[in-house]
């Protein structure tokens, strides 16, 4: 298996059993699912599950790049249920620190799972580099054959593409 960062496998251990959770014990997360979404369980079992689809593609090397944005992308798709859990704490002082501690949690493990960490150390700064990006040309001279011109002479195409 390629290299997986330290950031991303603790994105993927935290997607598998909060995955788990969802599916298991929905009842447990449905409270913070915001009051004005309908089919409650049916978000919580649907989050449950891309979850779960996240960190098996985070583990996937073939699919890695693909579940890490979509992982990203539920992050954002969920923090309402973030803000939600930190609103409906006010009365509890102890689970109303959890739930403010909770609200900055998903920027560092979106930054984890779409920042290249060996090339941000590599190069002081964080990127993340594209894929190989390769160029090919098509001839611009007209086919000859048997030393005379055949059909009109071609244009010149670059055609890029990602490896």
């Amino acid at each position: 298996m390629a290299h997986l960062s330290r950031g991303r496998r603790a994105v993927a251990a935290a997607f598998l059993l909060s995955g788990t959770l969802h599916i298991v014990r929905p009842q447990i997360v449905e409270p913070i699912v915001p009051r004005g979404l309908a089919h409650r369980r049916a978000l919580v079992h649907l989050s449950g599950v891309a979850e779960l689809a996240c960190a098996v593609g985070m583990l996937n090397p073939a699919m890695r790049r693909l579940a890490e944005r979509a992982a990203a992308a539920l992050l954002v798709a969920v923090f309402p249920a973030n803000v939600q859990m930190a609103v409906d704490a006010h009365h509890a002082v102890v689970r109303r620190a959890l739930a403010l501690t909770r609200l900055p949690l998903p920027f560092p493990l979106i930054m984890w799972v779409l920042v290249d960490e060996d090339s941000a150390s590599a190069s002081g700064h964080a990127t993340r580099p594209g894929p190989p990006i390769v160029a090919t040309r098509t001839s611009s001279r007209p086919a000859i054959a048997a030393g005379r011109r055949q059909g009109a002479p071609q244009s010149t195409t670059w055609r890029l593409t990602s490896l």
